[in-house]
Formats: C-alpha cells, structure tokens, sequence
C-alpha cells in the first residue's frame, strides 16, 4: 500500500511540475530595430514586434547608449505588432529602442545594438546656408535701445549703427570657428550701453547648426556657451554654463534688401527675457528683437558683404 500511495504522490508532483513547464512565460519581443541601422533624423520608420500575450506596449527611445530613455509613444494595443515612429532630430550614434509592458516594467526588450540618427546631406547644406560663415564677410544693422533703464541715461530710446564682421578663423576642440566682432559706430556719450563684442562662431557639421564659443565680454573675459539653433534643449560645452533655449517657429519667402529669400523664424525665452531671430538663406541674421528686465534691442539689417556679393547699403552712415 505504501509503494502505490508513494507511486501515486509522484506522478501527481510529476503532473504538476509539467503544467508548470507547459504553462508559456510571457514575453515581447522587438523585432525592428535590432541596432546597427542609419536612420534620417525627422524622417517616419515601423518599430515591429511580436507577444505572445494580449497587452498594451509603451515604446521608449534613447540617445545614449539605454542611460536615459525617453517615452515616445504609450499604451499601444500589443496585437497590432507595429508602430510609426517619427525619429527625432537629436544627432547620435548612440540610440536604442525598448518595447515595454505598459502594466509590468520587467517585461519589455530592446535594441541588441545601438544605431544612428543623423541629418540628411541635403538638409545639411540648405540649413548652413542660412548661416553664412567667410572671412571678411561683413553685415550692418540699424540698432535701437529702448526701455526704462536707455530713458533714465539718455531721456528716450538710442539709434545707431553696428558692423558685424568675420576677422579670422581659428581651429578650437578640433572645430573650425571664425571670430566675430561687433562694433558700434558710437560717440563716447554712448559707451555705457554699448560696446564692442567678439565672439567664436561655427556650423557644426553634423547637424547645420551654428553654435558659439567663447564669448568675449567687453572686460575681455571668456563665458564658455554652446549656442544651438533648433527646438529643444541645447547642450552644454566645456566648463561653463549653457542657457538658451531656442525654438524654430516657422519658415516664409521675405523680401530682405531688394532680394526674395526664404527666412527662418526662430524664438528664445527664458524666466524674464525673450528674444527672436530672423536668418535668411545666403544672408545670415537680418533680424534680432530682445525684450524684458526694461530694456530693448531692435536690430535691423542695413546691408551685408557675403563673400563677393554685396545687399543693402553696407555704409556706415545713417
């Protein structure tokens, strides 16, 4: 009796332990991307995937190598195996995706590889066209100073005239970067408000950007920045402390000095200021407005010398 009852325990544990083999584990797979593609930045590709469970799925996406994750899309019915993803214009060589269990973080798969993000060869040279960069080039502005603080100096707002010009060209951190320098054509009476201004300026390559490095306050002090003009967070570089934030809002065909051209609209602001620029393609800045803490800056293209081309009038007379 001893050996059935024994015989009986053990094919009943063997039964169990075998429902529990047989009963399938859940799990997602990701099928594409699976790392080492090149993808164009702002352009739309599938994200695939397989369940083997009915689920709702969170589709995140890194530019770092899976240290930071960012959400790109939410609670997607699992069953449909795919999603459109507009990739983004951040430039890496370090992205990944994951597919997540929107109910359980412990069920979720990624890129086996990292892949790239980058700007497409065209895109990249219509962009560094709105930033014209060569020794010697040349722009002058109309400047007005408005606010409180001119009125209080001066009894009303302030006019003159500043030249932009490229002096020279240095090689920093491996980069390219022409000197800017900005003089007010100025009598002495206005030297509190205005002065001159220098600064390193490039196109980075990879994105078409112009960045700065460098600025050269009027004490001849270095503030270390990385200017990027594109809609989100810009980086910071070196040691010092990165604070703009600027955001495309918008591209028109303007007429800029007698010469049809299309223009980005670009906007900055921060907890007290705002600012926006206007560049034209083959032209550079045209355009630059910064209000707030009572005082304001209107700057207006006079004429500019881009290469051997001269537009507008480049004098430095009113």
């Amino acid at each position: 009796m001893k050996i059935v009852l024994s015989i009986i325990i053990s094919f009943c544990l063997l039964v169990l332990i075998g429902c529990e083999d047989n009963e399938e584990i859940k799990s997602i797979k990701l099928l594409f991307p699976h790392g080492e593609e090149k993808f164009n930045a702002d352009s739309n590709y599938v994200i695939k995937w397989e369940s083997n469970y009915s689920t709702n799925i969170n589709v995140l996406f890194s530019v770092d190598s899976g240290h930071n994750w960012q959400l790109a899309s939410e609670n997607i019915a699992s069953d449909l195996k795919e999603y459109l993803w507009n990739v983004p214009s951040s430039v890496t060589e370090k992205g990944m995706i994951k597919i997540v269990d929107a109910s359980n973080d412990n069920i979720f798969d990624e890129t086996d590889k990292t892949f790239s993000i980058f700007i497409p060869l065209s895109t990249l040279l219509d962009n560094i066209k709105y930033y014209p960069l060569h020794v010697g080039d040349i722009w002058v502005y109309n400047m007005t100073h408005s606010g409180f603080y001119v009125e209080e100096l001066f009894g009303s707002e302030i006019n003159y005239l500043v030249k932009k010009e490229i002096v020279k060209d240095s090689i920093i951190f491996g980069n390219k970067y022409f000197l800017v320098r900005e003089t007010p054509i100025i009598d002495d009476s206005l030297n509190e408000i205005a002065y001159k201004n220098e600064e390193f300026q490039r196109v980075d390559i990879l994105n078409g950007r112009i960045k700065l490095l460098g600025v050269i306050n009027r004490n001849g002090e270095y503030s270390w920045i990385n200017l990027a003009m594109q809609e989100g967070e810009s980086e910071s570089r070196g040691s010092g402390t990165d604070y703009l934030y600027i955001e495309l809002l918008s591209e028109e065909l303007i007429d800029v000095l007698g010469v049809m051209s299309q223009v980005k609209k670009y906007k900055k602001k921060d907890t007290y200021i705002s600012y926006n620029y206007n560049f034209a393609k083959n032209i550079g800045l045209i355009w630059f407005k910064q209000s707030g803490e009572g005082i304001g800056y209107n700057m207006v293209l006079k004429g500019a010398k881009i290469g051997s081309e001269i537009i507008g009038d480049t004098s430095l007379t009113k």
